[in-house]
């Protein structure tokens, strides 16, 4: 799917989750906004029959019920204990299918020794009576033969369909510990490891950690349904100027990420300027009742690798830098090599 397309139905999908909320007086918290989205996205059956539960319920129980799911099927332990089942299930199949591949190849040597000393008997002078006794007994090896060779070939059709159903699983929780749900930008665990295996790679690579600015006051002042609401849109932002090779992550809470590799650091500090001023641009309102909230601006900080670069040092480098925006003022960008 291109990327606009993808971007059109992650933002469809974000407004039919909103909608939900509101249908069934949900407060449209992180926890909640997760599960519902997940819920829309249909790729879980379970977990969608468990929402469903949840919404039909008593109304001062619902978010409790939600809250539940979320724990349930994506926090990081239920991730980590369906990634486990998985591996198990994965192999108590292959070796269940291995086991009866060893068994029907030893049917086939089984069968080839019988036919050997079969046509040896028959070499020599043989009457009719045992002619006939030999060839009754092949047919019931051949028989018998063929009986394991289909049980067999039952056996990796079956193995073939788990295979294929644990692989979708898989994919499914692979992009639940990989994804922030809030904002739909890749987490800290995937730009963590991307980014230690960037750092092996030769090649130019700019790293950028951004913060928005004072946004502790928009929790406090606006709540938490509007806070989500503006991580989303800087969320969608990131996603908006990010090309190529180029990605966004948010880090946690109002923390954001921008890897950049094969850019100059004068390319990277003109990419946060650009955002940086984007963001700031944007007039923000209600959509509970309209009323204009009002603008927010954000703090960069962006830095080159440098040939020792470790992820830890990269980020010091990147998160010192951000903090001399803040100090000298906030909504700017502090850049160095």
């Amino acid at each position: 799917m291109p990327d606009k397309h993808r971007r059109n139905a992650a933002i469809c999908i974000a407004k039919e989750a909103i909608a939900l909320a509101e249908e069934y007086d949900l407060s449209p918290s992180p926890v909640v906004f997760e599960v519902l989205v997940k819920h829309l996205q249909g790729l879980n059956e379970q977990l969608c029959a468990a929402v469903t539960l949840a919404l039909k319920g008593p109304q001062n129980e619902r978010e409790a019920a939600i809250a539940m799911i979320q724990a349930e099927y994506l926090s990081q332990s239920a991730l980590q204990s369906g990634l486990e089942r998985l591996h198990l299930g994965l192999s108590n199949e292959l070796s269940g299918a291995i086991e009866q591949l060893s068994d029907g190849m030893k049917g086939n040597l089984r069968m080839a020794d019988e036919l050997r000393s079969t046509l040896r008997d028959i070499a020599g002078h043989v009457t009719k009576e045992e002619l006939q006794f030999l060839c009754k007994h092949l047919a019931i090896s051949n028989r018998t033969h063929l009986s394991t060779t289909q049980s067999v070939s039952h056996r990796l059709e079956s193995t073939q369909a788990q295979l294929t159903e644990m692989k979708t699983e898989l994919s499914i929780l692979r992009e639940a510990a990989s994804t922030d749900h809030l904002t739909g930008l890749p987490n800290r665990r995937y730009l963590e490891n991307k980014l230690s295996t960037l750092l092996t790679m030769p090649g130019s690579l700019c790293f950028a950690i951004i913060d928005l600015d004072h946004f502790k006051l928009v929790n406090d002042n606006w709540g938490h349904a509007v806070g989500d609401n503006i991580l989303r849109g800087i969320g969608q932002i990131l996603h908006q100027n990010t090309k190529g090779k180029d990605f966004a992550a948010r880090i946690g809470g109002e923390e954001f990420a921008l890897v950049l590799p094969d850019t100059p650091l004068s390319g990277a500090r003109q990419l946060c300027e650009t955002i940086r001023t984007t963001f700031a641009e944007i007039l923000w309102v209600s959509q509970a009742n309209d009323q204009e909230i009002g603008s927010f601006t954000l703090s960069c900080g962006v830095t080159e690798r440098i040939a020792s670069d470790t992820r830890q040092s990269i980020f010091e480098r990147a998160d010192g830098l951000l903090y001399q925006a803040k100090n000298a003022g906030r909504d700017q960008v502090a850049y160095a090599a």
